[in-house]
């Protein structure tokens, strides 16, 4: 897999494999946490759900619950702390600033998303 790969590729792939049914983890989820994105990646993947997608919003949407019932963020931070340390003070820099601005972005969509529901 190329080191920058489009959201189409991504998607592409997801659809190839089944779709979102033949993963066990939920495609935003296994992305960040298994792939460990960048957060420019993740910011696309989230932005381009958000622009009314239907593949994108389905795949990538940061609400999306998990077998254990946990989102991405959760997921996230409940992995970090496993590896790293409660305090992440395992992590390399990089990847603890990762974490934070994974963090603060999925936060953001999150809010922004319960805030449309609630709206509408």
């Amino acid at each position: 897999l190329d080191k920058k790969p489009s959201i189409d590729t991504i998607i592409n792939i997801i659809e190839t494999y089944g779709g979102d049914k033949s993963f066990e983890v939920p495609p935003l989820h296994y992305i960040i946490i298994e792939c460990e994105a960048s957060v420019g990646l993740v910011r696309k993947m989230l932005r381009r759900g958000k622009l009314g997608d239907e593949q994108a919003e389905k795949y990538f949407s940061p609400e999306r619950l998990d077998c254990n019932g946990d989102s991405a963020l959760l997921s996230l931070w409940k992995r970090a702390r496993a590896g790293y340390g409660a305090k992440l003070d395992l992590a390399s820099k990089d990847e603890q600033e990762r974490i934070m601005d994974l963090t603060s972005l999925l936060i953001e969509y999150e809010t922004s998303q319960v805030c449309r529901d609630a709206v509408s």
